[in-house]
């Protein structure tokens, strides 16, 4: 379709919604904790993940480790994670999903789930999520 917001998002799309989404969760928690992120993609299943790592005392530029990054092997232990009720994971509408200290962010590879508005909207969820189950843990 020629409408800009279907075509799939390419790497610096991707790379400035991450940017967006940890500046803002790093600005808001005030430098008690950092986030970092990275992202991967899949042209070929129309997918995107981006992982962000909380972390105490670390630099926000320090590469993830251990990240399995390939989309699809990322996909399967997702739902593994999430548990044995979830017999498949849909990311047609986007998925977050925490483990410890990292969330994976799977959506549609759309321009328009990769905007720096979407970005701020999912930094909002995240905060949000993150407030609502904090006197849990």
């Amino acid at each position: 379709m020629p409408v800009a917001t279907v075509k799939h998002s390419n790497a610096g799309q991707r790379d400035a919604y991450k940017n967006r989404v940890c500046e803002m969760l790093n600005g808001w928690s005030k430098g008690a904790q950092v986030v970092r992120g990275q992202t991967t993609a899949s042209d070929a299943a129309g997918i995107g993940m981006v992982i962000l790592e909380k972390l105490d005392g670390a630099r926000p530029a320090d590469p993830i480790a251990d990240t399995g990054l390939d989309v699809l092997q990322s996909l399967d232990r997702l739902r593994k994670i999430a548990g044995s009720g979830a017999k498949s994971v849909d990311p047609t509408r986007g998925l977050m999903l925490f483990d410890k200290s990292r969330l994976y962010i799977v959506k549609p590879i759309g321009q328009r789930f990769w905007t720096e508005t979407a970005a701020l909207n999912d930094a909002d969820e995240i905060a949000g999520t993150i407030l609502m189950h904090s006197g849990r843990h």
